[in-house]
């Protein structure tokens, strides 16, 4: 199978990530704008719901399948056979799932008043949970899911613009959610069977498969009960209102740690290879570099969400949401550690098999989460559910620190942490002089987004930062470039 360089792959994968962010980021305001908050807590509180049991259809699929793929995936005959099994128990875990989400939908009374929306989620069980990503992930085409998700998006957008209009449009809102799942189930089931022979092969075991990702499915799970934690509580505690707020507040910083760390999932299945072939110096190199890349983007962002917290409402949301200011300044320090978390679970824990330790410290999470949500909430409303997640996330980074010291040399990235740092302090004062010269949300982030921009950049080109004098303006250029007919291994190491 021919593979392009870690270099496409990353720079395509950027673009699609990129899109992917920026979608919902004109998705939410303007439905935030028509529906209002209660409106916006409806839908969040039913999807919310349906995640559960998403993540039960898909039992680990999306990261199981990507490493064990990726060992076979040069060879036609094997990669046909285990491309074949893991569609097989896809597909039950889907049907399972969904028929018992249906059950509770039908019959939970407290459910009754989401009953519709339920009933409409239910398509985004199916099509998420057999989205069938998992398959070009591995095979690393790149090229197809960005094309494939910036059609769908666009789509998406045109559809809510036509038919969420007022704040009635509830319906016609989740539907915009759910449809571009909907439409990639769709098109990946049908491509697929062009891409790789299934069936037909004979002396199938889908029992180990089952037990192998159904051990990567209760981490993912723990970490969706936790993430979607507050939410639910929030929801069930206090109504919609406070749902709203919290999601307003959670949305940006949400997107953007899916952003940064969608640019990084780039290399699992390189990481996965090395894991397989052994080469743990090479593992180390890409896994530093991708840590750095997280590193040198999520704490300056986290500067510029901390100050701009209520220009970004305004923007975001309008004013109706601006008492969800405080819980997002709570929530921009969370964003910094939910992407190193998710970095360190899924990029370095699960390539080495360390399901256990990754449980183990998701369930320490949740646990405290659940603790101090059940405290706060009827406390201190929203607020309270981000001081939980908060404290949550913090706790499972040293957890997974301490986990993960073996495969990532953390003691070299100490001289850039500071760097980074350092070079992030100027933007408070970059957003604080913004916000003195712009009365509209709009020019304050206009101007402070662009300026701050700028002088981290420089900055950081002072301090002599080994990835931006090195290699430049393409993140991870030097390590993952290749020349001829070499394939390029993400180290900078060429083989013929």
């Amino acid at each position: 199978m021919k593979q392009k360089s870690l270099t496409h792959n990353f720079i395509v994968y950027c673009i699609r990530t990129l899109f992917t962010g920026l979608t919902p980021l004109l998705i939410f305001p303007y439905a935030s704008h028509m529906l209002g908050v209660n409106g916006i807590g409806q839908v969040t509180y039913a999807q919310s719901i349906a995640t559960y049991f998403e993540q039960l259809a898909a039992l680990g699929m999306t990261y199981y399948a990507v490493r064990e793929g990726a060992k076979c995936r040069d060879n036609p005959q094997e990669f046909g056979k285990l491309t074949t099994e893991l569609l097989l128990v896809n597909t039950i875990t889907t049907i399972v799932s969904a028929t018992i989400y249906m059950v509770l939908v039908c019959t939970a009374t407290a459910l009754q008043p989401y009953r519709v929306l339920l009933l409409l989620f239910a398509l985004e069980v199916i099509a998420k949970g057999l989205s069938l990503d998992w398959f070009y992930n591995t095979i690393e085409d790149y090229d197809y899911i960005t094309k494939r998700t910036i059609l769908f998006q666009v789509l998406d957008v045109v559809i809510l613009l036509l038919f969420v209009r007022t704040e009635r449009d509830v319906i016609a809102y989740a539907v915009v959610l759910f449809l571009p799942y909907l439409l990639t189930f769709i098109t990946n089931l049908h491509n697929m069977s062009y891409r790789v022979a299934l069936f037909g092969h004979g002396g199938y075991h889908l029992r180990n498969h089952f037990i192998d990702s159904a051990k990567v499915f209760v981490v993912i799970a723990s970490t969706t009960v936790y993430t979607l934690m507050d939410t639910t509580m929030l929801g069930y505690v206090l109504g919609d209102y406070p749902v709203g707020l919290y999601t307003a507040a959670s949305k940006l910083a949400k997107m953007c740690s899916q952003l940064i760390t969608a640019m990084c999932a780039v290399f699992l299945p390189r990481l996965a290879v090395c894991r397989a072939n052994g080469e743990l110096e090479k593992f180390r190199q890409i896994s530093t570099a991708a840590f750095n890349v997280i590193l040198g983007l999520a704490i300056p962002t986290t500067v510029g969400m901390f100050m701009l917290s209520e220009p970004f409402i305004l923007i975001f949301s309008g004013s109706d949401f601006v008492k969800a200011v405080p819980t997002m300044e709570i929530l921009s320090f969370d964003f910094i550690f939910s992407a190193m978390n998710n970095f360190l679970a899924w990029q370095v824990l699960i390539p080495y098999n360390q399901e256990k330790s990754l449980l183990s410290a998701t369930i320490v999470g949740a646990l405290l989460d659940f603790l101090l949500n059940l405290l706060w909430i009827p406390i201190f409303a929203e607020r309270g559910a981000a001081w939980a997640t908060l404290l949550a996330e913090v706790v499972i980074f040293i957890l997974l620190i301490r986990k993960s010291k073996t495969y990532v040399p953390f003691a070299r990235l100490a001289k850039n942490i500071w760097q980074y740092v350092g070079a992030s302090l100027p933007i408070a004062g970059i957003c604080w002089g913004a916000k003195q010269i712009f009365n509209s949300a709009i020019g304050q982030v206009g101007l402070a987004v662009a300026v701050s921009v700028v002088v981290y950049g420089g900055l950081l080109y002072v301090f002599k930062n080994e990835f931006v004098r090195e290699y430049g303006n393409i993140v991870l250029t030097k390590i993952i470039k290749g020349k001829g007919d070499s394939k390029d291994d993400g180290t900078g190491t060429k083989r013929k």
